[in-house]
């Protein structure tokens, strides 16, 4: 579809759905064009068989200065549409203020009707246990709140509190705690971390997957978007989003290898580790670096070169395991790079423990005056 538009018009696809924006200062000409690029397209589409549903095309203006929607509009195969406040696309509602409160305001809605399936199953006496009512609440709730929750930013913080007072009423339902049951104690006993790190976690996982593919349109708008911040115009005038990030070098360890000649023995404790190795199927599903060890094997054994790998079990007081992992770890401390394929979910533990480290801190930080006696 990209090849029969225009080059200064952008194009978001998703299954059937289908968006075509453009930026400009005119907001009358960029909605001629843009008329004139959707007809151009309806017709290309038409000729194969595919056709748009004029009567399910929103259109929307996107501007802080507020336009007058009703002296624009644009025809689809004569079917006129006239702009919209807001809009739906893939479950994210946008207003065109892009001040999110529509999309909180419908995200509360359906959260509250979810609320009354666990006011439902939550008898003191015959209800369902608190643990189960947590996987309900993690489903019907917390799923509709996390979606597309770290996207909703800058915004106030009255609103996203807005988001976190459904969050604490569900807990307080689960665990059947009274209203005056301090909210970080609860947040405590049910082991969830509050709203906002959570977002922050969703959105480090986000960032990192996007990281992972090269030359990724994301990362490239982010780059934009924090030379921006960092110009002397903006710097004190620019609301920085949740997605401009800093993140910390992650750090990893490597393994000692004994060679002798053609005869090479490998030891290791990690038996997860070595039985990737020893897996035959699946080689296109493993992380880089598993495959590039498995291919390392299969090259040394065409060469007549033998390699044997150990299991040891480790810390029960075997000869030399001590100091084996004293010098692995001296090893590891070394600065020396490798140029190594690190599959991303290998990180996301790093900054999962990051985001837990900020919410215990939160909550103990309330603790010194709400729920002293818990912590």
């Amino acid at each position: 579809m990209k090849a029969i538009i225009s080059e200064d018009i952008e194009l978001l696809e998703f299954a059937d759905d289908l968006v075509i924006y453009i930026k400009s200062q005119n907001i009358r000409e960029v909605v001629s064009k843009i008329e004139k690029e959707v007809n151009k397209l309806y017709n290309k589409l038409s000729d194969k068989n595919f056709f748009l549903a004029p009567k399910k095309c929103q259109l929307i203006i996107f501007s802080q200065n507020t336009p007058r929607n009703s002296n624009y509009s644009l025809k689809i195969n004569n079917n006129k549409l006239k702009p919209k406040n807001n809009v739906k696309f893939l479950g994210i509602h946008l207003d065109k203020n892009l001040n999110w409160s529509h999309h909180i305001k419908k995200t509360k809605e359906s959260c509250l009707k979810a609320l009354n399936i666990i006011k439902c199953l939550r008898g003191v006496y015959w209800g369902a246990d608190p643990s189960t009512l947590l996987m309900l609440n993690e489903s019907i709730i917390l799923s509709k709140i996390e979606y597309g929750g770290f996207i909703v930013s800058p915004i106030k913080e009255t609103k996203l509190y807005e988001l976190q007072k459904i969050q604490n009423t569900a807990l307080r339902l689960c665990l059947r705690y009274t209203n005056s049951t301090p909210i970080n104690v609860m947040h405590a006993e049910a082991k969830i971390p509050m709203l906002d790190s959570k977002l922050d976690y969703l959105c480090s996982r986000y960032l990192l997957q996007c990281l992972s593919i090269h030359n990724h349109s994301v990362i490239r708008s982010i780059e934009i978007l924090t030379n921006t911040a960092n110009t002397t115009i903006y710097e004190h005038n620019f609301n920085k989003s949740r997605t401009i990030s800093t993140f910390e070098e992650c750090e990893f360890y490597n393994g000692q290898i004994l060679q002798y000649n053609n005869y090479h023995r490998i030891f290791s404790d990690s038996r997860s580790n070595l039985e990737a190795l020893n897996k035959i199927h699946g080689l296109q599903n493993k992380p880089p670096l598993v495959k590039k060890i498995k291919l390392k094997l299969i090259e040394l054994a065409d060469k007549d070169v033998k390699v044997e790998i150990f299991w040891l079990l480790a810390h029960i007081g075997l000869q030399g395991n001590e100091n084996a992992d004293t010098n692995a770890k001296k090893a590891a401390a070394k600065d020396i790079s490798f140029n190594l394929d690190i599959p991303v979910s290998d990180i996301f533990a790093k900054f999962k423990y990051l985001c837990k480290e900020k919410d215990v801190t939160h909550i103990k930080e309330i603790g010194e005056t709400k729920g002293t006696l818990y912590f």
